[in-house]
C-alpha cells in the first residue's frame, strides 16, 4: 500500500521532487504502526464478542479493584506525560515510559484485550502530542525525524502485545493441564483429584456450613 500510495502522488505531481523515498518509508512505517496498534485490538474485540458465552473466566486474572486501580494509573501516565511536554522538557518524550510500564503490567495481570486497548490509547496519545507539537512537543520536521518517531510507536506497541499474548497462551496451556488432570477420560465426569479439590474448597469456606 505504500509503493501504491507513494507512486500514485509521485504520478499525479502531489509528492514534491526527491522526496519518494522519504513518504515511502513514512507510509510504511505508519501502515505498519497501524498493524501493531490498532489491529490487534479490532481482532481481540471480535473474538471476545463471538466467545462471550463460552469463555470460562479465569480466576488467576487481576480482580475488579486492580483493574480500577489500571485504570487511574493509565490516565495519570498521560497526564504526567503531557504536563512534561507542557513544562518545555526536551527529555518529555521519556516520559512515554510510564503509560509504557502501565502496558505491561496490564500484560501480566489482565486479558489481552487490555493491553491491546492501553497500547491503542498510548500510541495514539504520543503520536498527537509529538506529531502535531501539542503541551510543548516539538514536531518532527525532517523524515528521519518521523521515521524514528513512528518507529519508536511500533516498538512500544508491539512489546507489551508480544509479553500479553506470551502470558495468555501460558494461561491457556495451565488451563488445559488442570482440565485433563481433574477429568475421567473415559467418561469425561470430574475424578477423584477434582472432588478433593471441591471438598477442599467448601471446607475452607467460612459461609458453608461445617462438614
Amino acid at each position: 500500500s505504500a509503493a501504491i500510495g507513494v507512486g500514485g502522488m509521485h504520478l499525479t505531481g502531489m509528492l514534491p521532487p526527491g522526496t519518494a523515498v522519504n513518504g515511502l518509508i513514512k507510509w510504511f512505517l505508519g501502515d505498519l504502526l497501524g498493524i501493531v496498534a490498532v489491529a490487534p485490538t479490532l481482532l481481540l474485540f471480535t473474538i471476545r464478542h463471538a466467545t462471550r458465552h463460552t469463555r470460562p473466566r479465569d480466576p488467576h486474572y487481576g480482580s475488579e479493584p486492580e483493574k480500577l486501580v489500571w485504570n487511574i494509573a493509565l490516565v495519570v501516565s498521560f497526564l504526567l506525560m503531557a504536563w512534561g511536554g507542557a513544562a518545555g522538557s526536551p527529555y518529555a518524550l521519556g516520559l512515554s515510559a510510564l503509560p509504557l510500564a502501565v502496558s505491561v503490567w496490564s500484560a501480566l495481570r489482565f486479558e489481552p484485550i487490555r493491553t491491546a486497548i492501553a497500547v491503542l490509547l498510548t500510541t495514539l496519545m504520543v503520536g498527537t502530542l509529538v506529531g502535531r507539537g501539542l503541551s510543548g512537543f516539538q514536531p518532527p520536521t525532517r523524515a528521519l525525524d518521523s521515521a524514528i518517531l513512528l518507529s519508536y510507536l511500533c516498538a512500544m506497541a508491539i512489546l507489551p502485545m508480544i509479553l500479553a499474548l506470551t502470558v495468555h497462551e501460558r494461561r491457556l496451556a495451565a488451563r488445559r493441564l488442570l482440565k485433563q488432570a481433574r477429568t475421567d477420560a473415559l467418561t469425561g465426569l470430574p475424578n477423584r483429584s477434582a472432588f478433593e479439590h471441591d471438598v477442599r474448597k467448601l471446607l475452607d469456606d467460612a459461609a458453608e456450613p461445617p462438614l
